[in-house]
């Protein structure tokens, strides 16, 4: 699986969660509380975080999810897994809130909801997904990781939410429609190449690129959830030059690679993006959805 830095995943925190659909994990939330009724320390919300890097998605979420909370969290990067206890004691210290640190994991208290979050070392592109009934989640979610996997992949991934019947929050899927004003003659050559790019083999075979969010709402269709979708698009703005700048570099390096030929090109291309985004003038849209989806039946198997 292509990796990411605690410092990119740092730098794009807060224009994640500007992005996601409230929506959609308002009624995610209600589902749950729907079909698991009151929880407690004893029987909390359970939580499968896929790809969590140094955990973004569970300082989102949580907030917004039942009282009482377990969450297992899954990433390939032991080094992100490192990181991830001090974001957490960092973000909830920010909040006012209680965070204990200890061999198992992290545990914060806010006025919203007490969580706990225990970390795992593991290759999700060879994560057998049965496994993800060792953990019984409720709730499986990750957040940026749908357009890196596999039709297969993805599809293993569906068949073990309806095997245990759990509720599923993917987070700001790439859809491919990346739009850059002020527009230039090359922008167009540089994003075809970056969609292009995003279906190569990012560790899980094949990638679904732009179509993730299509081809996951077919699988779960197919197994009888239901399912719904929101527009999670980024728009990063002249105050946020450096994620534009990491935007536009990422862009460049990924198009050299899929046209080495028009690498002077594509160069000079950057070159004058990041002039224009150092004198302010820059809006980047990168379109993004999300996806919730969760059994048509509010009945649980057990």
């Amino acid at each position: 699986m292509s990796g990411f830095s605690a410092a990119w995943l740092g730098l794009r925190e807060a224009a994640d969660h500007a992005a996601r659909s409230a929506a959609l994990t308002g009624e995610v939330a209600r589902y749950l509380a729907d079909v698991l009724g009151d929880v407690s320390p004893r029987s909390p919300l359970r939580v499968l975080d896929l790809a969590t890097g140094t955990g973004s998605n569970p300082r989102y979420l949580s907030q917004r999810l039942l009282a009482c909370q377990d969450w297992a969290v899954v990433d390939a990067d032991d080094q992100l897994l490192i990181e991830l206890p001090t974001r957490m004691a960092a973000w909830a210290t920010r909040g006012g809130w209680a965070c204990i640190q200890g061999g198992d994991g992290v545990v914060v208290t806010s006025p919203a909801a007490q969580l706990r979050v225990r970390s795992r070392v593991a290759d999700i592109s060879r994560f057998p997904l049965a496994a993800c009934a060792e953990h019984r989640p409720s709730l499986i979610t990750a957040s940026a990781l749908l357009d890196l996997v596999s039709e297969d992949w993805l599809a293993g991934l569906v068949s073990c939410c309806r095997e245990i019947d759990a509720a599923a929050l993917f987070t700001l899927t790439y859809d491919g429609s990346t739009a850059i004003a002020p527009a230039r003659p090359d922008d167009e050559l540089i994003l075809r190449l970056v969609n292009r790019h995003q279906v190569g083999d990012k560790g899980f075979g094949q990638a679904l690129g732009p179509r993730a969010t299509l081809r996951a709402a077919a699988h779960f269709e197919r197994v009888g959830y239901e399912v719904q979708r929101d527009r999670s698009d980024w728009t990063i703005g002249g105050g946020e030059r450096r994620l534009q700048d990491e935007l536009i570099a990422g862009w460049a390096n990924a198009a050299c690679e899929m046209q080495e030929e028009d690498t002077p090109r594509i160069r000079e291309w950057e070159r004058e993006r990041r002039e224009v985004a150092a004198a302010g003038g820059l809006v980047i849209t990168v379109g993004h959805e999300d996806l919730a989806a969760w059994p048509t039946s509010r009945a649980r198997r057990v």
